[in-house]
């Protein structure tokens, strides 16, 4: 078993690539290359991809990419999925294992190397509080272009799936992934309808979920979550997105579970995708908590949920 660094990309489809690439470039990201059938998009961190959109046909699955931090590792989870280890064809280069989870996502287990990043502003110091000591912006003014979000990274993304502990468990076999938070069935406690897992890696740092399984009966991907500079950055990004006539879906707000700030919104193809900023970081020091179902909120605050945003 390996611990797999952090999520690589996201693999959805839609009807029309002309608009989806339209929607992703103003929600924050860079075209890579696009084919007659496929976009390859990348943000302003160093993955060389981190969203993947294919043309909708039969037969094709939704599904993401995993980082192995050595060519060890990979080799490591080539024996441990019974699987070969091929060159990467697509964007980005590297070499790759390609696996079909329990809930029939794909799923590419990759070692590649990065990219330079690309330039983004720095972040906005704040100035909060009764104490001005603390205060970290002097003599400067809070000036900003407006614009879209510059979109750093896929930070996680929430697979629907009918077996949730299942599915879950399929992946921290494999790749070590560990609770974060959980919720369970009111009354049944030892039946998970939604489980945070977050990469494993010991004292190491790192997001408060990479990948959350979401117990439905239907499966596909919730959505795919997209870190941003700052807070600003994801105001930016609001206003630029309903200026260009897209479908907003929720937000803003801050989240319970991992505790970013999030703004949603729905791509050409109708997937969710979100921007974010000021997520939890966790370690295996962190204390997961285990609570029944709608016993806490989706935020701590934000725009009252619809039952649209569920679809």
């Amino acid at each position: 078993m390996i611990a797999v660094e952090d999520i690589a990309y996201v693999r959805v489809e839609v009807s029309d690539l002309d608009a989806q690439e339209q929607f992703l470039t103003d929600f924050g990201m860079k075209s890579v290359l696009r084919q007659d059938d496929a976009l390859y998009m990348r943000g302003y961190g160093t993955q060389p991809v981190i969203h993947i959109t294919h043309l909708r046909r039969e037969g094709l699955s939704s599904g993401l990419g995993l980082i192995a931090a050595s060519r060890e590792d990979l080799e490591t989870a080539s024996h441990d999925l019974g699987l070969p280890i091929v060159g990467n064809d697509e964007p980005g280069g590297g070499e790759v294992i390609r696996a079909i989870d329990p809930a029939g996502y794909r799923v590419d287990v990759l070692y590649r190397p990065p990219v330079e990043p690309l330039a983004v502003r720095s972040i906005v110091p704040a100035n909060a509080g009764a104490d001005r000591s603390a205060y970290r912006r002097r003599n400067q003014k809070v000036r900003l272009k407006a614009g879209p979000s510059h979109v750093l990274r896929l930070g996680h993304v929430v697979l629907k799936t009918p077996e949730c502990d299942a599915t879950f468990g399929w992946y921290a076999r494999h790749f070590n992934l560990r609770i974060s938070d959980s919720v369970h069935v009111p009354g049944d406690p030892a039946r998970n309808m939604m489980v945070f897992a977050n990469c494993g890696l010991g004292d190491r740092f790192r997001d408060h979920h990479t990948i959350a399984f979401l117990g439905v009966p239907m499966r596909g991907i919730d959505h795919s979550a997209y870190e941003v500079v700052d807070w600003d950055d994801v105001m930016f990004g609001n206003a630029h997105l309903s200026a260009g006539g897209h479908e907003h879906s929720l937000g803003v707000g801050r989240h319970v579970g991992g505790s970013m700030v999030f703004d949603y919104w729905r791509d050409a193809g109708g997937n969710k995708i979100e921007h974010w900023s000021d997520g939890d970081s966790v370690n295996d020091d962190y204390e997961a908590s285990h609570v029944p179902m709608g016993s806490e909120p989706l935020a701590v605050w934000g725009p009252e949920v619809t039952p649209a945003f569920f679809v």
